[in-house]
């Protein structure tokens, strides 16, 4: 259950897959409806029980990540279903439903261990506020849970001193580590179950993108120090950055931590450095809040640059799918199709949607349906879930996600676009009404 543990989120890499599933327990038809349809509209995966027992079967052939349990229902109360689910789902957490009667009662639970509680009456933003809070503090709960399994056979790791672990997941740990009296962030990649074909060609396109990467300098990309292959180059290849001290852009989206323009701005920060990746002939393909670190001021550094999607054939992912399915352009999905820097635009169309709204345009409950999703489904305007989303972002947005790579806008183009509209100009609002506000990128919308 849910407690006060902050995870240090930066370079993590977490499974896009991760179980989000929600199970909704209240006998009110009317709250159990309104419920499903803000969360099913958000893209949950939620289910609707009206009483504790049935509940309880549902936990016995599902783990679920959330429970929205109501204080007061017949039979097994709430309170009675929490203590369970605490047995049950140790990863689980809890939202307590609650009326004003009842206030003193869910209060008391959350000190028992239950994330948070929402009292009746809530608006639609509330309920997704608290929904999105309770999810990421499970995430970090795993990680925290995991970086304790994990302990470091020595203090040296590749030439570096160990400090601590600073995250992990499915292709690696990242570790914080010091040498000459400076701090670097190591991230080590985990390879399994790999032929030596397969590790002769991964280890040869390894060395190619981060020299590559290694090359890049701006402000807004992580610095690439050294990288190898330890243990005589038969160990799992490394990569040595320098070290942000701050979060992942994915806790920034589950939080209210920013205001629209500085959401704006880092999106403007994330183009700039997409200018400089490109430029340099680079496409990162893995464009991702994950891959995307906020430090001090809000400034934004980018990392990755396709690596982990690189290192994932060696777990037997298909060679063509590179990329976090959630965040992949439509022709990505195709082997046979050629993929260029506007994939990456696709991905940051994605992220930008996801930033400013709290929620993915795009959902499928598994790669099929994610691809399916993205090839085929137009997605609400943004402004219809959050009013104060400007009109001339909402369609800088629609132009990054048209379907056709070919209609999509250069990464200098929505930098300079994003500039001059921070800046306020006299001539912004008719540039980008010229450039973006089209009949093609109104079509893009529901």
């Amino acid at each position: 259950m849910g407690n006060d543990s902050d995870s240090p989120l930066g370079y993590e890499q977490l499974d896009e897959n991760e179980n989000t599933s929600i199970l909704l327990v209240d006998d009110d038809p009317h709250v159990s409806n309104l419920i499903q349809k803000v969360l099913s509209f958000a893209h949950y995966e939620i289910e609707c029980v009206s009483n504790s027992e049935e509940a309880l079967k549902s936990i016995d052939r599902k783990k679920y990540a959330l429970i929205l349990i109501d204080v007061n229902l017949p039979g097994m109360s709430g309170i009675d279903l929490f203590n369970i689910c605490r047995k049950k789902l140790p990863y689980g957490e809890v939202i307590m439903i609650t009326g004003m009667p009842e206030y003193e009662t869910a209060v008391s639970i959350v000190k028992k261990g239950a994330f948070d509680y929402l009292p009746k009456p809530f608006t639609n933003e509330k309920l997704l506020e608290k929904v999105k809070a309770a999810l990421e503090c499970r995430k970090c709960n795993i990680e925290m849970e995991l970086l304790k399994t994990r302990k470091v056979k020595d203090d040296i790791v590749c030439g570096y001193n160990f400090v601590r672990n600073i995250g992990s997941g499915s292709m690696g740990d990242v570790m914080l580590v010091e040498k000459g009296g400076k701090y670097y962030a190591l991230k080590k990649f985990r390879q399994i179950e790999k032929s030596s074909q397969d590790s002769s060609s991964i280890s040869t396109r390894f060395v190619e993108v981060v020299e590559k990467a290694s090359a890049l300098c701006h402000a807004n990309i992580i610095k690439i120090i050294e990288y190898g292959f330890p243990d005589e180059g038969n160990g799992d290849p490394y990569v040595v950055m320098e070290y942000i001290p701050g979060h992942s852009l994915s806790k920034f989206i589950c939080g209210n931590f920013l205001t629209m323009s500085q959401k704006i701005d880092i999106i403007r920060q994330i183009s700039l450095a997409l200018c400089s990746i490109h430029e340099a002939g680079i496409l990162h393909r893995d464009i991702k809040p994950g891959n995307i670190l906020i430090g001090e001021d809000n400034n934004v550094k980018i990392t990755d640059f396709g690596i982990s999607s690189l290192m994932k054939t060696g777990y037997a992912v298909t060679d063509n799918l590179k990329g976090s399915p959630a965040y992949m352009s439509p022709e990505s999905f195709n082997s046979s199709e050629k993929v260029d820097q506007y994939a990456d635009i696709f991905s940051l169309g994605i992220l930008s949607y996801e930033l400013l709204t709290g929620i993915r345009p795009f959902y499928g409950e598994s790669v099929a349906g994610m691809m399916k999703s993205i090839k085929n489904d137009k997605p609400a305007k943004p402004k219809m879930i959050i009013s104060e989303i400007p009109e001339d972002i909402q369609n800088i947005i629609a132009s990054m996600l048209q379907k056709g790579p070919e209609l999509r806008p250069s990464a200098e183009e929505i930098s300079y676009a994003l500039t001059i509209y921070l800046r306020n100009e006299t001539e912004s609002s008719s540039l980008l009404r010229d450039r973006f506000n089209t009949a093609e990128n109104a079509a893009v919308w529901k």
